[in-house]
């Protein structure tokens, strides 16, 4: 028996166990005809798996979330500039390309993770082993109008002012908030889930509150494609230079927790 994520790695049904892992999570995965959402599952070469018909248009986990972000918030990436910060395998990348995005600086801080498929893509320039608190502006030639973030094992408090030198004064970001990199350890429970919905509705606060800082502020908020229990509830957050009505953080995560109980 071997786990299913690394079965369609061997089988070359995945090119990677973190592709493999997203297709899985997604629900695009079939043993034995039924669909499996969980990456341990044991499976053996008598099982027939299968990727379902859907996930040819799939790429990553990433994709889908910025994918919820665009219809949520109503958002027009239509021939602009973008900045992605930890851009990983491209999800938000080529989320935005289909889109319409004209070019996409895919930026992150390790190496040899994006897809191929975006690397020989000439509207995207990979810029890999790159911190973006240490990247200048010069390096793009430009401000963009859009700053996508998906970081992980950082706050992103600590990348808050590096980013918004990047963007333009009309310009808007979407930062995935990931509760488990900016709650404290004394909050974060077994296996690295915060489950308290206090803690996550201060870690929202917290992060709007220092963008505001550099003049960029909370337009509108909602949860990430949901994983099911035993994994962490993200956000996904609208920012811009316009101030508005902070959203109801309380009823968003409120909403999300409930939501993740059924699945």
């Amino acid at each position: 028996m071997v786990r299913l994520d690394i079965y369609l790695v061997e089988q070359g049904l995945c090119r990677s166990r973190e592709r493999a892992k997203a297709h899985i999570l997604a629900g695009e995965v079939l043993v034995n005809g039924a669909k499996i959402t969980k990456p341990a599952y044991p499976v053996s070469d008598t099982d027939t798996v299968e990727l379902s018909e859907s996930s040819s248009n799939f790429f990553s986990r990433g994709e889908l979330k910025l994918q919820r972000a665009i219809d949520e918030f109503g958002l027009d990436f239509s021939g602009k500039l973008m900045l992605d910060v930890g851009a990983s395998t491209g999800g938000f990348t080529f989320c935005a390309l289909q889109h319409g995005a004209r070019f996409i600086w895919a930026v992150d801080v390790g190496t040899n993770q994006l897809d191929a498929r975006l690397t020989h893509d000439s509207r995207v320039c990979s810029l890999e082993k790159t911190d973006i608190r240490t990247l200048d502006i010069s390096a793009l030639g430009t401000q963009v109008d859009i700053v996508t973030a998906d970081l992980s094992f950082i706050s992103l408090t600590q990348v808050a002012q590096p980013m918004v030198k990047f963007l333009k004064p009309e310009g808007f970001m979407v930062l995935l908030i990931k509760p488990q990199f900016e709650a404290g350890m004394e909050n974060i429970g077994k296996n690295g889930v915060v489950k308290d919905k206090e803690v996550h509705e201060l870690v929202i606060e917290k992060v709007a509150n220092c963008f505001a800082q550099h003049n960029l502020y909370l337009n509108s908020i909602t949860f990430a494609p949901l994983k099911g229990k035993g994994y962490n509830i993200e956000y996904l957050a609208l920012f811009s230079r316009s101030p508005k009505v902070l959203p109801h953080i309380k009823s968003v995560v409120s909403n999300a927790f409930e939501l993740n109980k059924s699945i």
